[in-house]
């Protein structure tokens, strides 16, 4: 029981520092790109333009690099890239499911509830992320097994080939509604 609550304790303070970490990275991320006068390296981890594909960036990026950093030095969660990489999804489909909701009931796109869209969607992740910790860590394996290290390895292939689509998707956006800022789609 003492081990549970130091381990879930120690998880709780990652993901509050997590939450921090995207909502201070995402909010910069979003001036990045126009910071840099128009870097194409810039327009790798920052939105290029105002769709809603290139915002998924602002919470995408800081998740995957500080999960990165949490897997080396935070505490030894069995799956932690897997459960990281699920958690982001969930974010960014909470996004995606809100934006397009809230901008179709209110008939326009509300710049002030995007903002809120966005922090909800970094509480959800560090949420999602202390949920599916694991509540107990064997003290014989150390925490990892074999099938851990295997969802770890499976949660960075994933976040590494959605970065891919996110610099592709930046470099040859396909002509989808998702991928069009709204000020420019015409009714």
């Amino acid at each position: 029981m003492r081990q549970w609550w130091r381990q879930s304790s120690e998880i709780k303070k990652w993901e509050a520092a997590g939450f921090l970490v995207y909502s201070i990275l995402g909010t910069l991320l979003h001036f990045v790109y126009e910071w840099s006068g128009g870097q194409p390296a810039a327009g790798l981890i920052g939105p290029v333009n105002e769709s809603v594909w290139e915002h998924l960036k602002l919470l995408f990026m800081p998740v995957f690099f500080y999960s990165l950093i949490e897997a080396w030095k935070g505490p030894q969660i069995p799956g932690l890239l897997w459960i990281k990489f699920k958690a982001v999804l969930l974010g960014m489909a909470f996004i995606l499911v809100s934006f397009y909701t809230l901008t179709g009931l209110a008939g326009r796109n509300i710049d002030w509830l995007n903002i809120v869209i966005f922090f909800a969607a970094a509480l959800l992740v560090a949420r999602y992320t202390v949920k599916a910790s694991p509540r107990e860590i064997s003290p014989e394996d150390g925490g990892e097994d074999r099938k851990a290290e295997g969802r770890n390895w499976l949660g960075l292939i994933l976040f590494l080939g959605l970065f891919i689509l996110f610099a592709w998707f930046t470099a040859a956006p396909p002509k989808l509604p998702v991928f069009i800022p709204p000020s420019t789609i015409s009714s």
